[in-house]
């Protein structure tokens, strides 16, 4: 539907000012503007940047507020980017936003076959965890665990505490009830009861590389970076060097480290995760970062231009020009 609308708009442009909107002859100025900024956004919505289409449908209406074109499109646009941030929604798991999600594209077109597709979907998948939820053998620890996990995913941490609350009463000894219950106390900001619990869970099972990842996380959350560090080298040294997400722990190793500091063992620690994995951005930044504040500037550009190879930053580009300004004056300093 999208595309049939954009094609028309496109059609209507040129049939009235000819083939390119920057040469066009409008006779008023708001007018003029307005399309441009129509065409601009039709461009966007076509490659699928919605938010940057409806900014550009939303400046059209600032030259010309009843400005029919832009209305409509900002209205589609609207809808396609619900539905899109309603699909990633639902491949997350998270049943609750998805179909909030949809509704909204719905609010904007009530007639969109696909939002309500997908809302459907998304509302039975909800239908039948909350039926998963309610059936769980109150005897079974197993299940209790499931539960928790089930609430953890749609976000229910006080919920899903409960549950792995009531797992332990029947197993008190499951490492994996102490573990998740820890998770999901961190995310609520819990961290030192975070920790107590994944610790319980590490006296039962000392080689848990996630238990271990989730203590050093709460650490790390409360600024505790010494000890963080010590946890994540537990991880490092218990997770399997084909495990997928190995380069996490050594990036945030190496950010903890420059939190105190130790920017020399910090790279150490960057070089590790890009070992692993050679398009994670976060270590190339840090790495940058890091390599700065040792006032090794060329070393840094380096990092940061790989960094923006992978994602383009603001911030990263400003600590890149910041390294390349301070070579040109020591640069010219040495010259002088």
């Amino acid at each position: 539907m999208l595309r049939r609308i954009l094609c028309w708009f496109k059609k209507f442009w040129r049939s009235i000012f000819g083939k390119k909107p920057t040469s066009a002859p409008v006779k008023v100025v708001a007018e003029k503007e307005a399309w441009y900024w129509v065409m601009r956004g039709s461009e966007q919505a076509q490659a699928g940047d919605f938010e940057a289409a409806i900014t550009s449908f939303d400046q059209a209406l600032h030259f010309d507020p009843e400005f029919t074109p832009a209305l409509r499109l900002r209205g589609v646009a609207q809808a396609e980017y619900w539905v899109l941030r309603g699909r990633e929604q639902t491949e997350a798991g998270d049943f609750e936003a998805a179909i909030t999600s949809f509704d909204q594209a719905l609010h904007f077109n009530p007639e969109f076959s696909d939002a309500s597709r997908l809302r459907d979907l998304a509302l039975s998948c909800l239908r039948r965890i909350e039926a998963a939820i309610t059936s769980s053998d109150p005897n079974n620890g197993s299940g209790w665990i499931r539960r928790g996990a089930t609430l953890f995913g749609l976000g229910r941490f006080e919920e899903a505490i409960k549950s792995y609350d009531r797992a332990l009463e029947i197993q008190p000894n499951s490492s994996s009830a102490w573990e998740d219950r820890g998770a999901a106390l961190s995310k609520l900001g819990r961290y030192e009861e975070a920790i107590a619990s994944c610790d319980q869970a590490l006296e039962i099972k000392p080689n848990s590389s996630s238990a271990w990842n989730n203590r050093g996380n709460a650490l790390f959350d409360l600024g505790r970076f010494e000890e963080a560090i010590k946890s994540y080298d537990q991880v490092i040294k218990f997770q399997p060097d084909d495990y997928q997400r190995k380069h996490i722990t050594w990036a945030v190793r190496g950010y903890a480290l420059g939190k105190l500091g130790k920017y020399g063992e910090a790279i150490t620690s960057y070089d590790q995760a890009i070992k692993f994995q050679p398009d994670d951005y976060n270590a190339w930044t840090w790495r940058g970062n890091a390599l700065l504040n040792m006032e090794m500037y060329e070393e840094a550009v380096t990092s940061y231009d790989q960094a923006l190879e992978i994602k383009h930053d603001e911030e990263v580009s400003k600590n890149r020009d910041l390294a390349l300004f301070i070579l040109s004056k020591n640069d010219s300093a040495y010259k002088n």
